[in-house]
């Protein structure tokens, strides 16, 4: 039994590791844990080939003489009272050997080998130890050992299984809880604390009015494609506007909500960076870094926005500004509160060749935001 609650708590914190690296990694499946049983068994191998006993330690293989051993004990619970420890000069502890466990038996032919080599007059062996070499050793508690494989079973089994539902479960969970409800297709974000952005107001109040800044070292061609993407993405009626390469903006290109003003606009900054990107899931090289926190929410149930930000990727960009714009539309849409599409033609998924928003992105933006150009003013 005690085996089994040590297999039951090694499975429980491989299963964890699994759901961890699914549910919040990228690109990880479901199954990780299991990998790891095959690579377990290659660390801590074990054979005989003639007189030497091969064994690995984390990895690394070593060889035993069986005829420089000294000793042979029983070698307590971890193994359900069915291994023995081999002392050698040499050893700087005990070598475990399992001769059986709750569901496996070595063959007798197997015994007998290594029970010959173990025989020498300098083998000291404990009464326990010599019993596990015979056939009356081997049988021995059959019904116990019968119940433990049975629970043995169920635990490798069944947990792994177990584990796996739980990882579809909370997937499905979570998967409602990030759809934008009216906007099917479309879906928002988490903050740190892996609470969604509120639907209506994801920087915490409706109709937030966004403003973009470039940075100076940004080339002036990349300007004109993110100048021009903002400029379509508010004749849209997204409440978005764009400073000049002087950093001055003009106040009535947006539009205010009750309670708004120019001075309650967030601003949101665009970089520019030359390394290597990183690649995604599709193959592609990421062509912008979307930057963001957020702030609990008062209602304990979502996060706020308060910054956002976007570094182009300048190696996969140079030469293509369509790439530019959908990258710049991307960060658009990030603003309002909408971070992906299953939408086939939408114009902010990840190798998009339609070039403005569509009908449903312009939808899904007004819907997270809660932003409807018939619901301002202009000021």
């Amino acid at each position: 039994m005690r085996q089994a609650a040590a297999s039951a708590l090694v499975g429980a914190v491989l299963i964890a590791v699994d759901l961890a690296l699914h549910v919040y990694g990228r690109a990880l499946g479901a199954g990780i844990g299991l990998l790891c049983v095959p690579l377990l068994t290659f660390l801590f191998a074990r054979w005989v080939d003639g007189s030497v006993l091969y064994y690995r330690t984390w990895g690394r293989l070593q060889q035993l003489p069986l005829a420089s051993v000294t000793g042979v004990a029983t070698g307590g619970w971890l193994a359900g009272g069915g291994s023995v420890l081999l002392s050698a000069p040499g050893l700087a502890k005990p070598l475990r050997i399992t001769v059986r466990s709750r569901g496996y038996a070595m063959s007798s032919a197997a015994r007998g080998h290594l029970h010959g080599w173990l025989s020498g007059p300098q083998v000291q062996w404990t009464p326990q130890a010599a019993l596990l070499f015979s056939d009356q050793g081997v049988g021995h508690g059959s019904g116990t050992r019968g119940r433990g494989w049975l629970l043995v079973r169920v635990l490798a089994v069944g947990l792994p299984l177990l584990g796996v539902g739980i990882c579809f479960w909370v997937v499905l969970q979570r998967s409602p809880a990030l759809a934008i409800p009216g906007a099917p297709g479309y879906g928002t974000f988490t903050g740190p604390l892996g609470r969604p952005l509120p639907v209506g107001r994801p920087w915490g109040e409706p109709c937030q009015p966004v403003r973009f800044t470039v940075d100076e070292h940004v080339p002036q061609w990349v300007y004109v494609q993110i100048a021009a993407t903002v400029a379509q993405a508010r004749s849209d009626g997204i409440d978005v506007t764009i400073e000049n390469r002087q950093f001055y903006w003009t106040p009535s290109s947006l539009y205010y909500v009750s309670g708004q003003s120019p001075g309650s606009t967030v601003r949101v900054s665009i970089f520019t960076n030359d390394g290597t990107p990183p690649e995604l899931a599709s193959g592609r090289p990421e062509h912008i870094e979307l930057i963001w926190n957020a702030r609990p929410d008062p209602d304990g149930r979502h996060e706020d926005l308060e910054l956002a930000q976007g570094d182009l990727w300048m190696q996969p960009l140079t030469g293509d500004p369509q790439t530019v714009r959908l990258a710049v539309r991307q960060l658009i849409a990030m603003t309002q509160g909408v971070m992906d599409s299953s939408q086939p033609n939408s114009a902010i998924i990840d190798g998009s060749t339609v070039d403005n928003f569509t009908p449903s992105d312009i939808a899904a933006m007004q819907r997270m935001s809660g932003c409807d150009v018939s619901s301002g003013s202009t000021v």
